[in-house]
């Protein structure tokens, strides 16, 4: 059982600057998602990503419950004769809340890359796409025993590994999953010897189903629309 031996404390995270997918039931963007367009350093085309989230009629995005981020990567002005793969693409879930103790804690992890020698990467283009779906776990161990150590002095547990509930990470000011991705892209133009390794980094937040801090009273945290 949880016990409360502590009031939270009121430290409140730093106030960052995030796009936004909602997950309010009456809010179309959920099943719309979020469109990011990438500059890459060096060229002078663009990398577009969309993101979408199952439908909230379907399932609610919950910070306990298992969830999926669908994901499909382009170019825009992709100049003739230029060969683009994407090597890897590494996306890091971790917790919003409003307090510090709770922010930032890591859910979960995951890398796509090709599984097979005879390709070097995902080929993409203005007319070809990537398309991933990363699948979050909602309550592993890691997750549960990080959870744990950061509300340490603020709940006593006489068991580490218990499955906290919802309400709990609601009541520790929790609102959002923030998505980190970083996209590995092998890129080689017409007159280029060899291929180049360049990096693109982007977040964003999904609001949690019935958040703490609705939307609307999360402008101070996030990108207004």
């Amino acid at each position: 059982m949880l016990t409360l031996s502590g009031c939270i404390s009121d430290e409140l995270a730093p106030q960052e600057v995030y796009d936004v997918i909602s997950t309010e039931n009456n809010d179309d963007s959920l099943s719309g998602g979020l469109k990011q367009v990438l500059d890459i350093p060096g060229r002078d085309f663009k990398l577009v990503t969309l993101y979408s989230c199952d439908d909230s009629s379907k399932r609610e995005w919950r910070i306990t419950s298992d969830k999926f981020l669908s994901l499909e990567v382009y170019t825009q002005g992709l100049p003739e004769n230029t060969e683009v793969y994407i090597d890897n693409v590494h996306i890091d879930t971790s917790i919003k809340s409003k307090y510090a103790v709770m922010d930032g804690i890591l859910q979960d992890s995951m890398d796509d890359h090709v599984h097979s020698s005879q390709l070097i990467g995902f080929p993409i283009s203005e007319n070809q796409s990537y398309y991933g779906v990363n699948a979050i776990e909602g309550s592993n161990e890691e997750f549960i025993q990080n959870t744990v150590y950061g509300y340490n002095g603020y709940y006593s547990s006489s068991n580490s590994s218990i499955r906290y509930t919802e309400s709990i990470y609601m009541e520790l000011g929790v609102y959002a999953n923030k998505i980190q991705i970083v996209y590995d892209l092998l890129i080689k133009g017409p007159n280029d010897k060899d291929y180049s390794n360049i990096s693109i980094s982007t977040d964003f937040i999904v609001m949690v189903t019935n958040a703490a801090i609705k939307p609307e009273d999360a402008k101070t945290y996030t990108k207004e629309k």
